[in-house]
């Protein structure tokens, strides 16, 4: 059994060394990090000699040649053609803003 003698806390130095790391170890886990994405199947791509558009596929099988990257997009609901959102926002040209006046 421990009986303090004054100011004493512990037994010996290797319970209060223990209990120091107990208080001041940090138990936080670090924060998960997400599983990366494919995003290959959702990206258009180009076929640069024929213009042939492809979802996700980045070689031409016509020509025989790699694709260039046009973005991500997806297949267009009406006719299913490759279509990028950068060709659905037109984010090329600036708009002209118009101020208003008063009638």
């Amino acid at each position: 059994m421990f009986t303090r003698i004054r100011r004493q806390l512990y037994c010996t130095q290797t319970c209060r060394k223990t209990a120091w790391r107990r208080r001041n170890t940090h138990t936080t886990t670090p924060a998960p990090i997400p599983a990366a994405r494919p995003q290959r199947q959702t990206t258009v791509y180009a076929c640069p000699d024929c213009d042939t558009r492809y979802l996700g596929e980045q070689h031409c099988p016509d020509c025989n040649t790699f694709c260039t990257r046009i973005g991500p997009g997806g297949p267009c609901p009406s006719c299913d053609e490759p279509v990028a959102i950068q060709d659905l926002t037109n984010t090329d040209t600036p708009k002209k803003v118009t101020a208003m006046t008063d009638p």
